[in-house]
């Protein structure tokens, strides 16, 4: 906070200063008044010269300033700051005016009802003693003040015990009745506190209230809460009739205020009304027109964009295009903007893809399942085969030859209707490996043929599989003649041994079973000859 409240140690008035401008004043700073009333959503003006504060929605008015502002401007500057020095109605000039009109009518009052001293030779002691036979003479500024008046001492002064009474009423008491006294008193609004102490110094409830400040400070509070009652009255009259002369004239929400004017120039009623009112009254009933429609105009559009994505989510697909569906929407829909409806679109073709996704998710950890089980079953079934002897493989084994051994069998069926590995891809890791052994038997059948005194271009395919039928060791002699045939080939056309590694296929075999891991695809050497 930039301003402060200070005391002024010569006059004991309260004065601000702004630490940020070293501006100093005697004034409440204007800024921090309106801040406040603001945030408590309040605002502030003047009529006929007169400042009164009302509500930023119009809903209420007062002379009086707001008490949560009042309560929070004491909280920053202090318990003893009062509305009237925050409206500037407070004054060390303000305050003499004030004691020096008390002081003079009370001094004209004493004057007046000052008792007559008497002479001692005229005074009788015995009649002045007796108090029962005559009552004491208690001038009324007495009775007004509380002040215990004694009568006449000997020598014939007087006697006055300046002593106040004792039992003094509450504060609150005092206050209250202070305000009861100003209302029994009928005092008009347009009446100022000087020109109404003379009447006020001759009831007791005045004086009760002994600080002067306090006194014009309920004065004016009382003037200005009786102000904003009688304006709110008289609104409330007339306001019912002036809503049915709008009404007559067919005022719309969108009606302008200069044009209503000129239909009412000639309206008797309207003439008997100020133009502030007037125009208050206009604003009220338009606005409140306005509300109406735009809270129509809202629930229409709100329903018509439950309705627009109803229709979007049973007619649009993926692949719907939005240019072509706005125009027709666009025309159905007219409380919609067009890009409103894009919105909706793009709302729902998100979750339809959303949806498909979901759905692909499901969909393919449920194929992947199923093709895992295919796999898995077609597997068993080579398995079976090569334990009974149906099938047996070779590095001469064609693909017709493969196939017509399991092709009834369901199994197999049910493989060629899944994704991932087909029975080919088996087929071609059965003869991959199957050449793979040959190929360790290469140098077995190359020594043979040393051993014999031969050379591989002087003898043919029969005459090779003859001196290999003839070895000594069984793993030469034992190899079947389709086999020894297809070494015999390898070694004649060493360009032939090898070709680039086929696409490599994830297989399910076992390993240990058909020779193939399970740690996925491998780098196999295929035979040429055998693809042909």
């Amino acid at each position: 906070m930039a301003w402060e409240r200070l005391k002024d140690s010569s006059s004991g008035r309260s004065y601000y200063y702004n630490k940020e401008t070293e501006l100093t004043q005697w004034e409440f700073p204007d800024d921090i008044l309106l801040q406040t009333l603001q945030k408590h959503g309040w605002d502030r003006a003047e009529s006929d010269g007169n400042v009164y504060f009302y509500t930023v929605d119009g809903s209420t008015s007062s002379w009086n300033l707001p008490e949560q502002v009042l309560i929070e401007l004491k909280s920053i500057f202090g318990d003893d700051l009062s509305e009237a020095e925050i409206k500037g109605e407070s004054s060390v000039n303000g305050e003499e005016e004030i004691a020096e009109s008390e002081s003079e009518t009370q001094n004209q009052q004493e004057q007046e009802h000052e008792p007559q001293q008497q002479s001692p030779a005229s005074v009788n002691p015995e009649k002045d003693h007796d108090s029962n036979s005559e009552k004491k003479v208690v001038p009324k500024t007495n009775e007004l003040l509380g002040i215990e008046y004694s009568g006449i001492e000997e020598g014939g002064s007087t006697a006055v015990d300046v002593s106040m009474a004792s039992d003094s009423p509450p504060k609150d008491q005092v206050e209250n009745d202070f305000i009861g006294l100003l209302e029994s008193l009928d005092i008009p609004t347009n009446s100022t506190f000087n020109q109404c102490i003379p009447t006020l110094v001759n009831h007791a409830n005045y004086w009760e209230v002994t600080d002067p400040l306090l006194r014009k400070e309920l004065f004016t509070q009382f003037i200005t809460q009786k102000r904003a009652l009688e304006l709110q009255n008289s609104k409330d009259k007339i306001r019912p009739l002036f809503m049915e002369v709008m009404a007559k004239n067919n005022v719309k929400y969108y009606t302008r205020w200069e044009t209503f004017e000129k239909l009412i120039m000639d309206d008797d009623l309207c003439n008997t009304i100020s133009d502030d009112v007037k125009r208050e009254f206009f604003d009220e009933y338009v606005s409140k027109l306005r509300s109406e429609k735009e809270y129509q105009i809202a629930k229409t559009k709100q329903n018509e964009l439950v309705e627009l994505e109803k229709e979007l989510r049973a007619t649009v697909e993926l692949n719907t295009e939005f240019t072509k569906t706005a125009v027709q929407l666009q025309s159905k829909y007219k409380n919609v903007t067009k890009s409103e409806i894009l919105d909706v679109f793009e709302k729902v073709m998100s979750d339809k893809e959303k949806e498909q996704e979901l759905m692909l998710s499901i969909e393919k950890k449920k194929n992947y399942r199923t093709d895992r089980k295919a796999r898995q079953g077609f597997i068993r079934l080579l398995e079976k085969l090569l334990e009974s002897g149906e099938f047996k493989p070779s590095s001469q084994l064609r693909w017709y030859q493969f196939v017509s051994v399991f092709k009834d069998k369901p199994e197999f069926l049910e493989l060629c209707g899944h994704r991932g590995s087909t029975a080919i891809d088996y087929y071609w890791d059965i003869v991959e490996k199957e050449n793979l052994k040959l190929q360790d038997k290469i140098e077995l059948f190359k020594q043979q043929l040393v051993n014999a005194n031969k050379k591989l271009g002087d003898v043919d395919e029969k005459m090779f599989i003859d001196i290999m039928l003839r070895a000594s060791k069984a793993e030469v002699c034992n190899t079947p003649q389709e086999d020894m045939l297809s070494i015999y080939r390898l070694i004649k056309s060493p360009e032939a041994q090898t070709t680039q590694k086929r696409g490599t296929h994830q297989t399910d075999f076992p390993e240990g079973r058909l020779g193939v891991s399970k740690d996925g695809p491998q780098k196999r050497q295929k035979i040429t000859l055998r693809r042909g």
